[in-house]
C-alpha cells in the first residue's frame, strides 16, 4: 500500500506491505473497501492457472494488521471439473438483499 498524490501521481508514503494472501501463488488485484468500521481487502490468488481463487481479509485500519477470513477462499473452482477455471478477479457489491462482508467471520 502507498499513499499517493492523485494529481501529481507521486508516492507520498510507502509502499507498506499489508497482506499477501493465504499462500496461493501470484497474489494480485487487491481491492480495499471500508464497511461499517472495518477495512476489507479482497485479493485474487493463483494467477491464470488451475487453483485460482479469491480470498478476503479484514482490519480496523487500512494499514492492518489484516486477519484472513475463516472461510477463505470465498470464491474458487479448485478441485472441480467445471468448465470455467482460472478466471478473473472479484469485487464486492451491495444490494438490498445482500449481507455485509462481516457475515464471512461468523
Amino acid at each position: 500500500m502507498a499513499r499517493i498524490d492523485p494529481v501529481a501521481g507521486k508516492v507520498l508514503e510507502g509502499p507498506y506491505p499489508v497482506w499477501s494472501g493465504t499462500g496461493g501463488k501470484y497474489p494480485e488485484a487487491p481491492h480495499l473497501y471500508q464497511v461499517d468500521g472495518w477495512w476489507y481487502l479482497l485479493m485474487s490468488e493463483g494467477g491464470t492457472e488451475r487453483g485460482h481463487a479469491v480470498s478476503i481479509a479484514r482490519a480496523r485500519s487500512p494499514r492492518g494488521p489484516f486477519e484472513p477470513g475463516p472461510a477463505n477462499p470465498v470464491l474458487t473452482h479448485r478441485g472441480t471439473n467445471r468448465p470455467i477455471q482460472r478466471t478473473g478477479h472479484a469485487d464486492l457489491v451491495q444490494a438490498a438483499h445482500t449481507r455485509s462482508p462481516k457475515s464471512l467471520w461468523r
